[in-house]
């Protein structure tokens, strides 16, 4: 909500909003494929609309999108999608760890942190244009505390 204020108060444009929605995408897919596809319909359609109304729509349905409880089966399927995007950089060994830890982590035996942070290292050292600007990767404090508890 803070980022989006931020880019409301920055005066919103089409490319804001669809920069805004990209570097949410991961987040968005641990609340719920359906939320996700709503707002990525509603970005499809934004430049034939007028930009106030498509900046409330999607604050509408992004906050209602993020009420749906992310569970621990559509993080494993974000965190598999990001390693997916990573495939052809790494290694077989760096893409087995990354699914050991995926797999460690679907089976409750590490947290969600262990993973991002695999997945964050990988990124830093093969800078793919999909995952550098995601928020999933790099929550701010705030969100990795609501995030990772419990």
């Amino acid at each position: 909500y803070r980022r989006w204020q931020a880019l409301v108060g920055s005066g919103p444009t089409f490319q804001r909003l669809m920069e805004f929605h990209r570097a949410h995408r991961l987040a968005l897919l641990t609340h719920g494929d359906r939320s996700y596809r709503e707002l990525e319909s509603l970005v499809a359609r934004a430049q034939r609309r007028n930009l106030r109304r498509v900046g409330e729509e999607y604050a509408r349905l992004f906050i209602t999108a993020l009420t749906r409880r992310a569970t621990r089966a559509r993080h494993v399927d974000v965190l598999r999608c990001a390693a997916g995007y990573l495939k052809k950089y790494l290694s077989a060994n760096e893409k087995a760890e990354l699914l050991d830890v995926i797999g460690a982590y679907r089976r409750g035996v590490m947290p969600l942190a262990a993973p991002i942070a695999r997945l964050r290292r990988y990124v830093r050292r093969h800078p793919d244009p999909r995952l550098l600007t995601q928020t999933y990767l790099c929550p701010d404090p705030t969100e990795f505390n609501l995030r990772y508890r419990g």
